[in-house]
């Protein structure tokens, strides 16, 4: 019922958006929804993230601004520390990422003036 209500969605998606189609097609539906996972993927879930990230940092509220900035910098460093091995990307998506990282190390950033970088 969930996979057949989500195949007439991305249909409709295709109909409103003709361009879509090609993506759709070549997207792995793993990648697309949560009702089409083996296992849960990405840990804690949350409806509102900026809520959830809020609560998160809610500690942080009744300092000043430097030592709020330093201290939710602290509190995010700590989280990705406990998280390093446990976060998981579609493998699809994940090679995406790779090759974007490595492309983006021949980059480089060269003023162009005072205001305008190339």
């Amino acid at each position: 019922m969930i996979v057949q209500s989500f195949q007439n969605n991305t249909s409709k998606i295709v109909d409103m958006m003709e361009h879509s189609r090609n993506f759709i097609a070549n997207s792995n539906l793993e990648c697309w929804a949560n009702t089409l996972f083996a296992k849960r993927r990405y840990g804690i879930m949350t409806n509102n993230l900026a809520e959830s990230f809020n609560s998160w940092i809610r500690g942080a509220c009744h300092l000043l601004i430097i030592a709020r900035i330093d201290q939710i910098r602290m509190q995010i460093m700590k989280h990705l520390l406990i998280l390093d091995s446990t976060v998981y990307l579609c493998p699809k998506q994940a090679k995406k990422l790779d090759e974007a990282y490595k492309a983006s190390h021949g980059l480089s950033i060269l003023p162009g003036s005072l205001y305008k970088f190339e």
